[in-house]
């Protein structure tokens, strides 16, 4: 009987998995699958490397999986390496200890005009915070004014957006 595709991907992870190597590599291992199953099978991949002393590298476009696996990041951009390092390091290298993260719409774009801001997603204005004082300030006014919000302190997507923007200024040498 023939293997459906989503069942020669299962097997193909199982006979990798299987091998025990000291680090494997997955490529977009979970592109073409919902979010179900995405979430699935990263739980099973997870579980399987989580006591255990090999490496596992996963080259992923899904920054939802990145932020719950990854403490580790090589960010690329157009080939080249942009950064490497600690997720936690680079978080506050190119964020800050903290971001307070709000939907970008005019009202918050309006009452947050006066805050600085590190590079996000355009659907999203951030935040950062390099103190208890910058973020108690921010969280008040946004709490004082019935704004919902986000405190991260690894956003991956916001860390890949901002060491991006550093090199953006380096010219045609990239």
């Amino acid at each position: 009987q023939a293997l459906s595709g989503g069942q020669k991907q299962r097997l193909t992870i199982i006979l990798v998995l299987m091998q025990n190597a000291t680090i494997t590599f997955f490529d977009e291992v979970t592109s073409g699958l919902d979010f179900e199953t995405r979430q699935k099978l990263m739980a099973k991949i997870v579980g399987w490397y989580q006591n255990n002393e090999n490496s596992l590298c996963i080259i992923s476009h899904y920054y939802d999986e990145l932020n719950a696996l990854t403490d580790k990041l090589l960010i690329l951009e157009k080939g080249h390496m942009v950064a490497f390092g600690k997720t936690s390091q680079l978080f506050e290298r190119y964020c800050g200890k903290v971001v307070i993260v709000v939907d970008n719409n005019e009202k918050n774009r309006s009452l947050t005009e006066d805050l600085p801001q590190v590079a996000a997603p355009g659907h999203l204005l951030a935040f950062p915070c390099n103190s208890s004082a910058d973020e108690i300030r921010i969280v008040t006014e946004l709490s004082r004014n019935n704004v919902n919000y986000k405190r991260s302190a690894n956003d991956i997507e916001i860390i890949f957006a901002n060491a991006v923007k550093q090199v953006e200024g380096w010219g045609a040498g990239i």
